[in-house]
């Protein structure tokens, strides 16, 4: 490996990597890379387990750019899903409202 993607970095600072199976996180131990990838020996949060987590950067990036557009497409949506909700509610409690009437007795 070595050849390829050089000596390994160290992160100066602890550096998390998000993980399906740890809601903390997994931390970044070791990195090999280059311009097109990254290598990653990561340690879950309880130190017992280790793992290699390899990715190519291009994708990354354009993953996190979709991530970012659909976070802020939601932001944009949220009032109007949010009026939409409220009416459909409000449409639900209306039909429940006119098949139970015939059946009210005070």
């Amino acid at each position: 490996m070595p050849a390829r993607y050089g000596v390994a970095t160290y992160p100066a600072v602890e550096t998390l990597l998000p993980s399906a199976a740890f809601s903390e996180g997994v931390r970044v131990v070791a990195r090999w890379e280059d311009a097109d990838y990254s290598l990653n020996l990561v340690q879950a949060p309880y130190g017992s387990k280790f793992g290699l987590i390899a990715f190519s950067k291009r994708l990354d990036g354009l993953a996190q750019a979709a991530i970012a557009t659909g976070m802020h497409l939601d932001e944009q949506e949220a009032p109007q899903r949010q009026k939409m909700e409220e009416q459909n509610a409000q449409t639900k409690l209306d039909e429940t409202r006119l098949v139970n009437k015939p059946h009210f007795r005070p």
